[in-house]
């Protein structure tokens, strides 16, 4: 919710968005454990967990390329 709320996903196509999903959530999960388990622990979410979080999407989304359903005819 955060990544939406935050403008970080108004460019990635919807056909992207499992992509994205998966990524985010295999990355999420190696890059910040000290986050999610900050988050899991107080229910808070840090302005330190915050921008990991953040910098875990914005690198997904980056990574991401288009999904080749804008080919031309």
């Amino acid at each position: 919710l955060l990544a939406v709320a935050e403008g970080h996903l108004d460019d990635l196509p919807l056909d992207d968005l499992p992509r994205f999903r998966e990524a985010f959530s295999e990355r999420l999960t190696t890059d910040c454990p000290r986050a999610l388990v900050e988050i899991d622990r107080t229910g808070e979410l840090s302005d330190g967990a915050r921008t990991d979080i953040l910098r875990v999407v914005e690198a997904c989304v980056a990574d991401l390329k288009p999904s080749g359903n804008e080919q031309g005819d």
